[in-house]
């Protein structure tokens, strides 16, 4: 079996190492191999698209009534100021 040294380890990160360790009752060695076992499992799959979309769902605010309505009354406020701009100036369209 191969053996892997860490050099200029920093002491925040070795310290975690420890406490984490101790926590899980395991060596800091065997904590270390957990933690790149795990890294590397996850490291070699793709997300899936419903993965990458539920994320990004997740993220957003859901559209309720009130938003819609803010929205709405934002877009009614362009569109009557456009129809004005149209009737003070015939032949020119809206921005």
């Amino acid at each position: 079996m191969a053996s892997l040294l860490i050099r200029n380890l920093p002491d925040a990160i070795h310290v975690r190492l420890k406490q984490r360790a101790a926590r899980h009752r395991r060596s800091l060695s065997r904590e270390a191999l957990v933690i790149l076992e795990a890294s590397l499992k996850d490291a070699g799959k793709r997300p899936s698209l419903q993965s990458i979309d539920r994320r990004r769902v997740r993220g957003l605010k859901p559209l309720t009534g009130a938003i819609l309505r803010r929205a709405l009354s934002q877009v009614k406020i362009a569109l009557i100021a456009c129809v004005r701009s149209m009737r003070q100036n015939p032949g020119r369209y809206c921005p």
